[in-house]
Order: C-alpha cells, then sequence, then structure tokens
C-alpha cells in the first residue's frame, strides 16, 4: 500500500500540476515506439489544447488533422476528447493562397494522458481512433532521459500555508544548479548540481527505485546542511520548463515525506539546458569515459557518484520499512 506521503504526491500531481502548471506538462510531439512514423502533436494555451495529428491513409498517402476542445480530468488521467477535422485541399507552401475547403467534422479521437508512466518518467499517452487503442510516448528528441531536463538552473519554490489556515502562504526558494552527469551501477542515470542560493551545497538527483513505494517515474532530489545543520529532500515530477512535487527540511527529510509530513512545492527552469543525451557508462567509469557535449557539463566526481549511490540505498531502505 502506499504511504500517506506518496498519496499526497499524486494529488499535488493531479491537481497543483494539472491546475497550476498546465502549460508544458503534456505539450510535445508524441509516437508509438512499435509503430514510427505517425504521431501527434499536444499544445496548451490557458485552458484550450489543440492536436494535430499526422498519419497515413490505406493507400499509403499521408493525411492530416486538428482538433480543439478543453481538457478533462478521469480517473487521475487527463483525457482529451474531440472530433478530429481535416480539410479537403488547401494552399500549398510554393502556392499562390486559397483558403482551406471541406474543414468538416470528422472521426472523434480520445486522448488519455498518464503522467506518472513508469520509471523512466516520460508521459504515455493511450489514443483510442477509428475502433483501436495504442500507447503513444512523448518524444524526448535528443534527451536521453527525463532526469536530462534537469540540468539547468532552476528556482525551487516551497509553498507554506499559513498555520492560521486564513489562506496566506510563505514562499521559501533554493536555487540549484545542476551540471554534473554520471549512470549509477544499476544502470540509472543521475545528475548532481549545487545550491546556489544556499552557499553551493551539494545537491543530488535521482530517479526514485523502481522497487519500493515511491511512485516510478518521479525523481528524488538531495542536499545536506542547507538550513543550518538540517537536511531538504523533494520528491518531485520533472518537465521541460517545470518540477512539482513535495519537499520537507529536518534532520531526516526523506522519512518527513514519506509519512506526510512536506509541503507542496514547484520549480521553474531559469536558466539555458545544459546538456543532451549524454549519459553513456555506469558507476566511477563515468569520469573516463563519460562523453560530454558542452562545456557546462561536467562528468560527476567520486564524491558525487557515492552520494547518488548512498541516496538511491536509502530510499530502497525506507521502501522496505514501509
Amino acid at each position: 500500500m502506499k504511504n500517506k506521503g506518496l498519496r499526497i504526491f499524486v494529488l499535488v500531481l493531479f491537481g497543483l500540476a494539472f491546475e497550476s502548471q498546465a502549460q508544458d506538462i503534456l505539450d510535445g510531439w508524441y509516437f508509438n515506439p512499435d509503430e514510427p512514423g505517425s504521431g501527434f502533436n499536444v499544445n496548451t494555451q490557458a485552458d484550450i489544447t489543440g492536436i494535430a495529428l499526422f498519419d497515413f491513409d490505406q493507400a499509403g498517402d499521408t493525411q492530416w488533422f486538428t482538433a480543439v476542445d478543453t481538457m478533462g480530468t478521469v480517473d487521475g488521467f487527463n483525457v482529451f476528447e474531440a472530433d478530429l477535422r481535416s480539410p479537403e485541399n488547401g494552399a500549398c507552401f510554393d502556392c499562390p493562397f486559397f483558403p482551406n475547403e471541406g474543414n468538416v467534422s470528422g472521426e472523434p479521437i480520445r486522448i488519455a494522458f498518464q503522467v506518472l508512466s513508469g520509471s523512466d518518467g516520460n508521459t504515455v499517452a493511450e489514443v483510442t481512433l477509428r475502433g483501436t487503442t495504442e500507447t503513444y510516448v512523448r518524444t524526448l528528441f535528443n534527451f536521453s532521459s527525463v532526469i536530462d531536463y534537469l540540468l539547468s538552473s532552476w528556482a525551487l519554490t516551497q509553498i507554506v500555508p499559513s498555520p492560521v489556515f486564513d489562506g496566506t502562504v510563505t514562499a521559501n526558494a533554493r536555487v540549484i544548479r545542476f551540471e554534473g552527469v554520471g549512470v549509477l551501477d544499476d544502470g540509472s542515470p543521475f545528475v548532481t548540481g549545487v545550491v546556489s542560493s544556499q552557499s553551493n551545497r551539494p545537491a543530488t538527483a535521482v530517479f526514485v527505485p523502481p522497487d519500493g513505494d515511491f511512485v516510478e517515474g518521479s525523481i528524488a532530489l538531495f542536499a545536506a546542511d542547507v538550513f543550518g545543520e538540517l537536511d531538504q529532500f523533494w520528491l518531485f515530477q520533472a518537465f521541460k520548463e517545470s518540477l512539482i512535487g513535495v519537499t520537507a527540511i529536518g534532520e531526516d527529510p526523506i522519512a518527513l515525506v514519506a509519512a506526510g509530513d512536506s509541503t507542496i512545492f514547484s520549480g521553474g527552469r531559469i536558466g539555458s539546458t545544459f546538456n543532451r543525451n549524454i549519459f553513456t557508462v555506469p558507476g566511477t567509469q563515468a569520469l573516463d569515459s563519460l562523453q560530454v557535449t558542452k562545456d557546462q557539463i561536467k562528468a560527476a566526481s567520486p564524491e558525487a557518484i557515492t552520494a547518488a549511490e548512498a541516496l538511491r540505498d536509502r530510499l530502497r531502505q525506507l521502501n522496505s520499512q514501509q
């Protein structure tokens, strides 16, 4: 059974995420990894979502459709349902312009987006069209992993409600710069950096282990001694431009989050992405073999690798106690 802290985390993700951070959570290109060649693009602005679908007809000719509507929530999924629309003719790129014609209502499409999708943290979409349901995943392009999104500078803002429950909140911010990369002995990638707003205290981010109660696909971030001798822990889902989850400060903040003694936080990128697709080798081999594509990125130091392994071990240990 999921513990209280993790149920709160899921509530945060499907509440705060879809209400206040929805501008980029689902946006991107999606394709069927088992049948590449067709797919769709998603873009959300305010409460309106647009879908552009491209595939082929039975004769092998390309075809494209659009659909625009609001997004709903069903059983924890963000669900888009609308009729596809496709013009019968229109202008070509190098032709004299004339407007599209025959843009009549077409086939219905249903897309159920599952944000907490698995150990890789990527977003999955179940697409139902023409009587068939297929699984699509968001394209990472030149990113090797969702954790790759972190390689930048971020502002993480902890939202602390007033103890008198009058609707006011206090916002506590940390600025973190992620600039180191590596792969652990179990094959999982990790990133390291510093809390630049707290005397450059080291910070380590790993995927939570899949063999426990922590939600697969979420990322664990730990920094020691960020508030005097107290440590801070963040548990979140990562997107291209935002992070959403819960955090706690204390002598054992990981246990606090697992017990539900945590507060909501959101993160926003405040710098450009440093790196793409460079996780290649496990463990201590990273120093010798890791191929770095940009000058800002560093191979993880032995100390950083030790910290990342220790964080994964602590998460496993805590999971086994639930």
